[in-house]
């Protein structure tokens, strides 16, 4: 394991409080776009591992019916670009569908599996378009103040052309039910990469009434940390920061979240870009 200097770990820290303010600047805007409201009712949610930087909504668990313990989603967005991590891995429209099922047991927890793909729609002339289709299983138990997640996760690329090498993922993250919804989370990539990356999400969840429909307004921000990550960024420790609006709108049976988002990129293999997503969703 690499060890940091004192001098490296204080630098990082510094960064960190410099962040804070803003984050917190952040997050009060979000907050006054939705004062004299009340608060959206508590709702338990699956953390999905592929909620990346790229993703708005992806994996929310359907809401599951008191009489049946298994529930079925279906959703895609359709974004301006695929972020992931802090870099962008395909410049132009992407659309990215995923089905996503879950088993809950008022006891034991939930169970999901899903199958979640990226499509290349559109792409400037340096990008080349690709395919990939990433599996998850997973396990998430809430207690009275907090939500416990594990699971594993393929990454694959279906099409030979793409001369793309899959790999695999353990992750574990834990969501607390408190001021900001705090939440950690942790991938470890034992196949191809060998390393890990850590993130840290705060949001905050108001809702406000509009053509007597209910908004949920939801600013959040997002700090990503690469660890032994050398293979696809230039150094370790904090390596970007997406900070993002999203809004979800009911819609007869539907869920339409549309969103805008900006990535700032720390590390000089990431990018600072803003950039915008909309999550169709359906679940039953």
């Amino acid at each position: 394991m690499n060890r940091k200097s004192p001098l490296k770990i204080n630098s990082l820290v510094t960064s960190v409080l410099k962040i804070i303010p803003l984050a917190a600047l952040f997050l009060q805007c979000g907050i006054a776009l939705a004062q004299n409201t009340t608060t959206v009712a508590e709702q338990q949610r699956l953390i999905n591992p592929l909620a990346t930087d790229s993703t708005v909504g992806q994996g929310a668990a359907p809401s599951p019916d008191s009489q049946n313990p298994l529930s079925l989603q279906l959703s895609s967005d359709i974004l301006s670009d695929y972020i992931f991590r802090g870099q962008n891995l395909y410049r132009g429209l992407a659309i990215q569908p995923q089905i996503l099922a879950a088993y809950t047991d008022d006891d034991l927890g939930v169970v999901s599996a899903s199958a979640w793909s990226h499509i290349s729609a559109q792409g400037d002339r340096n990008v080349q378009a690709f395919s990939e289709i990433d599996y998850t299983l997973s396990y998430a138990y809430t207690l009275e103040a907090a939500t416990l997640s594990i699971g594993h996760l393929w990454y694959t690329y279906p099409r030979s052309g793409d001369n793309l090498n899959g790999t695999n993922e353990v992750f574990s993250s834990v969501s607390f039910a408190t001021l900001l919804t705090p939440t950690i989370s942790w991938y470890k990539d034992y196949r191809e990469f060998d390393s890990n990356y850590f993130e840290l999400g705060l949001s905050h969840e108001e809702s406000i009434n509009l053509f007597e429909k209910e908004l949920a307004i939801q600013p959040y921000i997002k700090l990503g940390f690469g660890q032994n990550s050398k293979k696809y960024y230039a150094k370790d420790g904090l390596v970007q920061i997406t900070y993002g609006l999203a809004a979800a709108i009911p819609l007869a049976d539907f869920q339409i979240t549309p969103s805008i988002n900006y990535t700032y990129g720390i590390d000089e293999l990431t990018i600072k870009r803003f950039w915008s997503g909309v999550n169709i969703s359906y679940g039953w």
